[in-house]
């Protein structure tokens, strides 16, 4: 699987656009999933804090052996 977006940092509210392209070479069917998360660092006074949260979690039909798809 490759997955891009069209760059690195977005404003709250901005639409963010993913591109996943699927290469399933194997001889048996499979199921893709995949998230994007969003990690937060704080660091203040030598001392860190963090924060994880998903933003959005994809799972689609199942794709045939030894085909290909995009997901957009």
């Amino acid at each position: 699987m490759k997955v891009t977006i069209d760059r690195m940092a977005y404003a709250p509210g901005e639409t963010i656009t993913v591109l996943a392209k699927i290469n399933n070479s194997t001889s048996s069917e499979m199921t893709p999933k995949f998230r994007l998360g969003k990690k937060v660092i704080y660091r203040a006074s030598g001392s860190t804090k963090g924060e994880e949260c998903t933003i959005i979690k994809v799972v689609k039909n199942r794709i045939q052996a030894h085909t290909e798809l995009e997901v957009r």
